[in-house]
């Protein structure tokens, strides 16, 4: 199992995938997908809600690999 530690982003930053693709102009499967692919997201505990970072959604969203 190749697990990844939690992304680590403040609580200002941290949105649900419904809200970033909103905020975006993308579908929820690609947010999932960016969370996937990237590690930009965490959830605290089974069950609990996935939330990602939406200043790492916007980096990715305009291409700027680097800059994360």
């Amino acid at each position: 199992m190749n697990r990844r530690p939690p992304f680590l982003m403040t609580q200002d930053e941290a949105v649900p995938p419904k809200e970033a693709a909103r905020r975006v102009r993308l579908s929820v499967d690609t947010i999932r997908r960016l969370n996937a692919k990237h590690g930009i997201g965490r959830q605290m505990g089974p069950g609990s809600p996935i939330e990602v970072s939406m200043p790492a959604v916007l980096m990715l969203r305009r291409g700027d690999h680097q800059a994360l």
